[in-house]
Formats: structure tokens, sequence, C-alpha cells
């Protein structure tokens, strides 16, 4: 296992400069290149280790991962053919096909198509167990620490609020980063916590088995009410016995990260970069805790914008 992580580490690091060499800032790529470029979103992010690791995978053509910074700018540098594929938060996506958010300048992009799931991000709500919460109803006059404004965390912590009718009025929130928000539960200066984490997570982990909390399962009826409200958000269900001292599973909402291209994208090439995914799902499955979710159907998840299929079949 180590030996493993030791080489997937040397790619990583051998992979970004190579890519060094080819992308400069604002893109570009070498003309005499006919192999793979990958956004892979910002260097020392998950979603960057994950590309290299599907490189890694890739034998039949080269495969190089580019630094994009984030979801954003791995969505711009495939509209203009800087990368050939992508790994975006499927909120972002969503955006980019609709022509949303940040995208309506550029307008709506249905060409996307994505080619695999690759992870995802969990909602998490931790809660003390001695506050006797149950619900997110019973965080009422309770005290619960979300994120800044404009965070994963500051946005689904209000909206959590709002789908339980609950506002700053009627709970005392505090607004503390992901290592704030834990110590303050941890010493019980809060009841509750929302945090936005890959699944699995050592954070979480070590939250579970350090701290007396748990983490909610969210009732279907919000769950609706905050996919109303959010674009290219998903029911995430985490098995039980994933995190310390959680023996059922824990229903929550995802943001997947996705493996992205467009329609024109390159048929073989297309199917070299699936082929070496699925038929090595096991072998992903060792290369980080984070991969461990990875099945069959996981990398199949349907996450509303449809899959590349060869001259559109």
């Amino acid at each position: 296992m180590r030996y493993i992580q030791y080489i997937l580490f040397l790619f990583f690091a051998t992979t970004t400069l190579l890519v060094a060499d080819d992308v400069g800032d604002g893109g570009g790529v070498d003309p005499e290149y006919s192999g793979i470029y990958v956004g892979g979103g910002h260097p020392m992010g998950l979603r960057f280790a994950t590309a290299g690791a599907v490189c890694m995978l890739v034998s039949d053509v080269e495969c190089r991962v580019s630094p994009t910074v984030d979801s954003l700018k791995s969505l711009d540098y495939l509209a203009s053919g800087v990368v050939d594929v992508a790994m975006v938060q499927s909120d972002w996506l969503h955006h980019a096909v609709d022509g949303s958010s940040r995208f309506k300048q550029l307008g709506a992009n249905p060409d996307l198509r994505v080619l695999a799931v690759l992870g995802v991000e969990t909602v998490l709500v931790a809660v003390r167990k001695s506050a006797g919460i149950q619900t997110v109803s019973d965080l009422r006059d309770r005290s619960f620490a979300i994120g800044a404004d404009k965070t994963y965390r500051g946005l689904f912590g209000k909206a959590l609020l709002e789908s339980a009718g609950l506002n700053t009025k009627s709970v005392t929130v505090a607004q503390y980063n992901t290592d704030e928000s834990i110590d303050a539960l941890c010493s019980g200066i809060v009841d509750a916590s929302v945090f936005v984490a890959s699944t699995p997570n050592s954070t979480m982990d070590s939250l579970t088995a350090q701290c007396d909390v748990v983490f909610l399962s969210l009732d279907t009826p919000v769950i609706d009410d905050i996919q109303k409200s959010f674009k290219g958000v998903f029911v995430s269900t985490i098995q039980p016995d994933v995190y310390w001292n959680q023996p059922y599973p824990i229903q929550s909402l995802g943001l997947y990260t996705v493996l992205v291209t467009t329609e024109g994208f390159d048929a073989k090439k297309a199917r070299i970069l699936q082929s070496a995914i699925i038929d090595n799902v096991a072998l992903l499955q060792t290369m980080h805790p984070a991969f461990r979710v990875f099945d069959q159907d996981f990398i199949r998840t349907d996450v509303g914008v449809p899959y590349y299929r060869a001259n559109g079949q």
C-alpha cells in the first residue's frame, strides 16, 4: 500500500512539472502533443490527485494533468480547447450546461458530456450527543457553526436552517473555519456544525473518534427543499461504520466530482479513458482513502448531464 502511494506521489509531482512546460498562464497546449490533457483543478487539491490517478491508469496514449485552479477554470479551458477533459464539481457542471451563475456571459454549453463520476463531497451536520439534536429543526435555540458567506459551509448552513424554518433569531449562528468549528464543537462552545467534506474523510473520522459527536441523517423534505435552490446537488448516502460510532446510514446531500468532456471529443481517447477507469476500479480504491467509495455503480452515477457516447450513440 505504501509503495503504491509513494509511486502515485512521484507521478503527481512529475505530471505537474510536465504540464508547467506545456501550459503557461492563460493556457495553450503543445501543438506536437497528441495525448490527452486533463484539467485537474488546484495542484494541491483532491481533484488534481484524482486526475493524476486516472492518467496513471492510462496505457494506450499519453495522459497529462493540467493545473487549472478550480472547476470554473477547468470548464473554461475545456470550452476553449486547452484541455480535452476536466475534473469538475457537479454544481458548476450544471451551471455551465445551463449558462447560469458565472456562466451567464458565456452562455449555455449543452455539448458537455460525462465520462465518469470520481468522488463526492458530502454535507455533514455534526451534533454533540449530549445536545439531544435529532433533526435540523432541533437546532432551534441552539448554537450552530457554519462557514463564511459564499463558502459551501456558509451557503449550505444557511440553507439547512431555512429548510427547517429557522433563522439567526431562532438559532445562534457562529461563522468559523473548519478547524475552528471542530474545536468549538468538541469543547462544547457550539451544539452543532456543518461541514462539506470528501467522503470518506480522515478529518471527519477523527472528529467522531475524539469528540462526543454524531452526524445527522437529513430528512427527505429538507433535502428536497435545498435541491430546489442548488443546481447539481444530489442525495448522498454514507454507509454504516464509515465513521467511528456511526452504525446507521447517513442520508445527506453531496456534490459529485465529475470527469467531463465535450460531445466532439475523440471517440478512441474517450474509450481509453473510460476503460482505464472501469477496468481498474479495484486499483483506484487503493490509491487514496477518498477513493474507497468507487465501484462500478458509483462511477456511472447519474448526475443529470448526459454521458459521452461516440458519434452521439
